[in-house]
Formats: structure tokens, C-alpha cells, sequence
């Protein structure tokens, strides 16, 4: 269940089919809302799971591992 809460794509509230432009444009608005300190409810945020801790240190983990290669498709 971990690798599902912990998924770098739902951390960054996209899809893995997302395109460089909406990879971009998420992560510059999870940036900016983290900066605030605001917490962002995302559409790709399911109740059934856990909540998501959002904070600047892991959504730049996460976008980090989505721009490799070799880690999007392992995740």
C-alpha cells in the first residue's frame, strides 16, 4: 500500500500520461501553494487513501522522480 500512497504521481496530482507542458504547469502551481503554506485539493485526490502531506520537499521529490527517465515507468 505504500508504493500506492507514496506514488510520485499522485504526490504531484497527475496522470502518467501527463504531458511535459501539464507536468510543468502542476508543478509550478504546487510550488507556489506550497510557498503560502495553503494545502491544495487536487482532483486525482481520493478519499479511500490517505491524505497527502504536500510539502515543498516532497513534491520536489516526487516531480524529481517523474522527470527520470527510467523511474516513470517504475512508478
Amino acid at each position: 500500500m505504500e508504493a500506492i500512497e507514496n506514488n510520485p504521481y499522485r504526490i504531484a496530482g497527475i496522470l502518467a500520461n501527463a504531458s511535459l507542458r501539464e507536468l510543468e504547469r502542476q508543478k509550478n502551481k504546487l510550488r507556489a501553494y506550497s510557498r503560502v503554506g495553503q494545502e491544495i485539493k487536487l482532483d486525482y485526490d481520493f478519499d479511500v487513501l490517505s491524505n497527502i502531506s504536500r510539502t515543498e520537499e516532497s513534491t520536489n521529490q516526487a516531480f524529481s522522480r517523474i522527470e527520470q527517465n527510467q523511474d516513470k515507468v517504475n512508478h
